[in-house]
């Protein structure tokens, strides 16, 4: 967690709220996590696309 979020530039409190589903990302912090995560940013906000492949 604290690793992505000093990648994307968000506070680890915030990624914290997200994976708890306490929060929805919102424009600039779905494109910094994206951005970070290499996804679309579509796939991340909507699901939309396809999948990653993160292995």
């Amino acid at each position: 967690m604290t690793q992505l979020a000093e990648s994307a530039g968000v506070g680890t409190s915030t990624i914290n709220q997200i994976e708890k589903g306490l929060t929805q990302p919102r424009g600039d912090t779905v494109e910094k996590l994206a951005r970070s995560l290499s996804v679309p940013r579509a796939w991340l906000a909507y699901g939309d696309g396809e999948k990653p492949d993160w292995e």
